[in-house]
């Protein structure tokens, strides 16, 4: 009796020990931006943005030209140095472009810079430091979801909650340069999105895939490649927030 009073209560220590050190480890949201009123407002962490050069926010979404305008925010939401976060969005392209364009980005050239974009040759690229990953990045016009997540075990990016890049290779990041932007490069450079962006939210912390496939609204993205949905069309199966 006292050998298994014994193994009980070793067992929850063990699991407590679990849930404690999971809550320890969990992905804190620092900073919203849902543009669900007027303004480029951050509901959680109040580091708000202007709209420039004619950018909009309509229909719950910030609209972009893809010409010159993009919301700039007033701080750097992506930590510098070696530190855990995540950062997550949704994004709409409306146009085939040319050259480069980003979704998100921060800091200055070789800093190294922070962005997840477009490259010039359609492909999928995130930050100075990993540059291009190999995975066309989505044409369709529908929405898609990004989730980068970068920690001490490694950087890995999703879209549409399906795991497209990883890396053994933790961010780190400049603290100089160009404050947060949605929709252009930092400085000078422009490389501007054609589209609509939702949902931009930066987390403290690494989410797991599955916090990251719940964001993404995908229920199932294995059973729906089997049933042959490739990237693209789960960017159409995907349920848009309601305005």
């Amino acid at each position: 009796m006292k050998i298994l009073k014994s193994l009980n209560l070793s067992l929850f220590v063990g699991v407590a020990a679990i849930s404690m050190a999971s809550v320890a480890n969990a992905a804190v949201l620092l900073h919203e931006y849902t543009f669900s009123g007027p303004g480029v407002t951050d509901s959680v962490g109040g580091v708000h943005g202007t709209l420039e050069n004619g950018a909009t926010i309509s229909g719950g979404v910030l609209s972009l030209d893809g010409v010159n305008d993009y919301a700039q925010i007033g701080g750097k939401l992506i930590p510098s140095g070696l530190n855990a976060f995540s950062v997550t969005l949704d994004a709409q392209q409306l146009s085939t472009q040319t050259g480069f364009r980003e979704l998100i980005s921060q800091g200055v050239t070789s800093g190294p810079g922070f962005y997840i974009g477009e490259h010039a040759n359609g492909n999928i690229r995130v930050t100075d430091q990993f540059g291009g990953i190999g995975v066309s990045f989505p044409t369709d016009g529908g929405f898609h979801s990004y989730a980068l997540t970068s920690g001490a075990l490694g950087t890995n990016l999703y879209l549409d909650g399906i795991l497209i890049f990883s890396d053994a290779a933790q961010l780190s990041m400049t603290g100089a340069g160009t404050d947060t932007r949605f929709g252009s490069q930092f400085g000078a450079i422009g490389e501007f999105f054609h589209g609509n962006l939702d949902n931009i939210r930066i987390y403290d912390g690494v989410l797991t895939e599955s916090e990251v496939q719940a964001l993404a609204q995908v229920s199932e993205p294995g059973a729906l490649l089997v049933f042959g949905f490739g990237l693209a069309g789960l960017g159409y199966m995907r349920r848009r927030k309601a305005s």
